[in-house]
């Protein structure tokens, strides 16, 4: 009974290290393949899409060998800052009504038409676009 006990494990352990072994050879042949190099989470993520569509391992494993969080590969970029651009026309739009508006004017015309918008914002959006105050 007692060598019994001892064989399985014995046996349990050395299936426990098979696994160690495999995954550890897994994350060998995963370095391998990828540049360590990988600073920026948006290349992490890139191999990391890499390595599961080659099938080497889980999604799972590849965050754990290439130390990356595994929300972080669900995580898509949002299109186009589209309320920047609507600020955008807005703020043209203003500017050509109002020509003789500065920017701290325009940021109140804004906030009234419930842009959230701060002063140096628009200030800047502004000067990007080259608008300024017409002179009279």
């Amino acid at each position: 009974m007692n060598e019994a006990k001892q064989m399985e494990e014995m046996q349990r352990e050395n299936e426990e290290l098979k696994k160690m072994l495999t995954d550890s050879m897994l994350e060998t042949r995963l370095l391998k393949g990828v540049n360590a190099e990988m600073v920026s989470p948006e290349h992490k993520r890139r191999m990391t899409a890499l390595v599961i569509a080659g099938e080497l391992c889980s999604g799972r494993m590849a965050c754990r060998c290439l130390g990356l969080a595994r929300s972080s590969i669900q995580y898509r970029r949002r299109p186009a800052a589209t309320e920047r651009t609507k600020l955008m026309q807005r703020l043209q739009e203003l500017s050509r009504q109002y020509p003789l508006f500065g920017f701290r004017r325009i940021v109140i015309k804004l906030r009234q038409a419930d842009y959230p918008v701060g002063r140096k914002q628009a200030q800047k959006l502004r000067q990007a676009k080259g608008l300024r105050v017409s002179p009279p």
